[in-house]
């Protein structure tokens, strides 16, 4: 019988056909799986092919799919319009490299030329890579036809346009290669080895298992992270690890796409999972896209590997548990606490402003879940700017332990004290962890009383425990140490370098408000540099005198989009505060544009319209065009928030905070990117190396 795979490039070229034509090639792909070498396919061979083997099949009279007949695996490669499909086909081929053996789609060399013509070249200008040789090259899999070209680079613009038409792993390798660091050639495979066995095949290449499966790719048209991940990604999700792994990368580099697929991938196995995050907003997107991912008839799946997977908040699953020792125990409203220092803040002697000990509470009595004055006594404090005295942490916690014994009467307490009793009912064995495994993302936003909680729900496999994050994203209150939480990740750390998301334009911008390395969780520092092989159009920043000037630019901008066929729904709009957003809620409903606000209870599934929420909502989306506005001084980072910091420690962390947040906006778009502001900039935008404010 003959094999059949379908090859990324079919996936996507699907996405560009209307409904009914999508209809069409998926009647089509039923015939074709019912018998792949039936005569009555009608494939055609290529006139002008550069390779032999591309074929042609007719679908209708206009509609053609292009597939490779060799080696019995018939492979398809591109469905689309007559002369679309024909000219597709005839500047690519398919073919093993000679030296790594991989399976390739190459397109013609001379495709490229024009991304390095010679006669821009300055013969004054360094030669990104002519300190290599051939042989090097090649063994890094840049097809033989392709090294004229290569050696033609001199600039990072004319190699990001050259790795657009080069299979991806040689494009990565080329890049990393370009910054200085040595790249060490892949183990090379038989090219006679099944597609499965490389682990860079399986990136662009999936087999059909039958005709249910080959038809689920146009009946439910879904983003390539559900079948195609990269060989690092596919690492992490299949390995056998000994005890909990963490799993860092900077914005886009697809940590949750490996929380999704270990996820799917332990359920599969009978264990009950828990995927798990601190924002609302964050787990309603990701639910959704677990039952895109469990859907289908995947052999390797069976249906009720979704029932398996919970995708919950922490502290929706820390009340519930919390609940079962504690039935009248109710959260704590956030801001009951000033209220409640404020009464008894005379119990203190007055030694420290009632804003001091409302930082005090909220950065070190709450996240760490003191109750007690011993506990208090010994807390670390590392990271606050005024260092305390045995005697005048005793003046506090005479402040506090009032609070302590009014919230008890109430039955009220905060988060960290609900996590706190629903660990301690898990540890005790008075409540059975409901869970198997644990795996969270976006940790970096959790604090220490959360983490417990959740290393006890996965206390008796501490190997399906994994933690995904980047510091550089932390936007709420909080810090802390793994290994001081007794969470060991040594030797099961791991980054992601590859960005999925973003093009080069907008990681290049959005990585410049960052340091170039982050917390890692572990009172230490790692790399957080990343690199995308996507190209798009530099992000625009504009200045404008007044919020009308700014709406009509929105406005008009987003026209625009419209008029190219963008859907308003892969459009978002993000400020730093929801009053911030009124004048482009108004200017938007004027012009009859339907707007969806971004909340806990939208289901962004239903959404038809643009996108509206603020940068905290934003945490975990993306879409295609995302406009950050009102990124003016005083707002962004917010001055009010910053003016709330009574001890040196808090505001650098709130500062940092605000820089992050900005962060987090910005590399929500896949494509581009407007960043706007009314009157003087924000200096995280003045400060940035390069910045073209006011050009695009």
């Amino acid at each position: 019988m003959i094999a059949v795979s379908i090859a990324k490039t079919f996936s996507a070229s699907t996405k560009k056909l209307s409904t009914p034509d999508r209809g069409r090639v998926l009647d089509f792909l039923t015939k074709f799986m019912d018998d792949p070498s039936s005569p009555g396919l009608n494939f055609e061979t290529i006139q002008g092919a550069k390779d032999g083997n591309m074929k042609s099949a007719r679908i209708t009279q206009d509609l053609r799919t292009i597939l490779h007949q060799s080696n019995g695996m018939l492979t398809l490669l591109y469905a689309g319009h007559h002369e679309d499909a024909y000219r597709w086909a005839e500047r690519r081929r398919m073919e093993n490299h000679p030296v790594t053996g991989t399976l390739q789609i190459v397109e013609t060399a001379e495709a490229a030329q024009n991304e390095v013509n010679v006669a821009d070249l300055t013969s004054n200008s360094t030669r990104t890579f002519n300190g290599y040789d051939d042989d090097y090259l090649l063994s890094l899999g840049v097809p033989t036809d392709w090294l004229t070209i290569i050696r033609q680079i001199q600039n990072d613009d004319q190699l990001l346009a050259v790795c657009q038409k080069l299979p991806e792993e040689v494009a990565e390798r080329l890049v990393t290669l370009s910054t200085g660091e040595l790249v060490t050639p892949p183990p090379p495979v038989p090219a006679t080895a099944p597609v499965e066995q490389s682990p860079d095949n399986l990136r662009r290449f999936w087999v059909v298992q039958d005709a249910a499966d080959l038809a689920s790719v146009l009946d439910r048209p879904i983003e390539d992270w559900v079948r195609f991940l990269h060989p690092s990604q596919r690492l992490l999700v299949t390995q056998e690890f000994n005890g909990p792994a963490k799993v860092s990368g900077a914005a886009g580099t697809g940590k949750t796409v490996v929380g999704m697929h270990r996820a799917r991938r332990l359920a599969s196995q009978g264990k009950r999972v828990l995927l798990t995050s601190f924002v609302t907003t964050l787990c309603r997107n990701i639910e959704r896209n677990i039952h895109i991912l469990c859907a289908g008839t995947q052999n390797a799946f069976d249906g009720s590997t979704e029932s398996r997977i919970t995708v919950s908040t922490v502290h929706k699953q820390a009340l519930a548990l919390a609940k079962a020792t504690h039935p009248k125990l109710r959260p704590l409203e956030s801001d009951k606490i000033e209220a409640l220092v404020n009464r008894h803040h005379s119990h203190g002697g007055y030694l420290f402003d009632s804003g001091f000990l409302v930082t005090e509470w909220n950065a070190v009595v709450e996240p760490q879940g003191i109750t007690t004055w011993e506990e208090y006594r010994d807390a670390v404090r590392t990271g606050r700017g005024k260092p305390l005295t045995i005697k005048q942490r005793k003046e506090c916690w005479k402040v506090f332990a009032r609070i302590w014994e009014d919230l008890m009467a109430a039955h009220a307490y905060p988060w960290s004290a609900i996590c706190r009793i629903a660990r301690e009912a898990v540890e005790s064995g008075a409540v059975e962890s409901p869970f198997d495994a644990v795996i969270v993302d976006e940790v970096q936003d959790l604090q220490p009383q959360e983490l417990r909680f959740l290393k006890a729900l996965s206390a008796k496999n501490p190997g399906d425990f994994m933690l995904l994050g980047d510091a550089g994203q932390r936007i709420y209150p909080g810090g802390f140490s793994l290994k001081k939480l007794g969470i060991d990740v040594r030797g099961r750390s791991h980054i992601l370098r590859i960005n999925y998301r973003t093009t080069e334009q907008i990681r290049r911008f959005a990585d410049g408000l960052l340091a170039t390395t982050s917390n890692d969780f572990d009172d230490g520092a790692e790399d957080r540099r990343s690199q995308s092989l996507l190209n798009g159009p530099r992000p625009t920043i504009r200045e404008f005198p007044n919020e009308a000037e700014q709406a009509k630019f929105v406005l008009d901008q987003v026209r625009l989009l419209l008029e190219q066929g963008m859907s308003p729904r892969e459009i978002a709009v993000f400020a730093r505060s929801s009053s911030r957003l009124q004048s482009i809620r108004d200017i938007l409903t004027d012009a009859k544009m339907e707007i969806a606000p971004l909340n806990d209870e939208e289901d962004l599934s239903e959404v038809r319209g643009i996108n509206l929420g603020t940068m905290h909502r934003a945490k975990g989306l993306e879409f295609k065009v995302v406009f950050v506005i009102d990124c003016n001084q005083g707002v962004v980072p917010h001055a009010f928030t910053l003016s709330k910091m009574r001890d040196q420690g808090d505001y650098d962390a709130a500062y940092e905070r605000e820089r992050q947040l900005l962060y987090v906006a910005i590399t929500r778009a896949r494509d581009e990117v407007f960043v706007t502001s009314v009157g003087k900039p924000s200096e995280f935008l003045t400060s940035q190396p390069g910045n073209t404010r006011g050009q695009q």
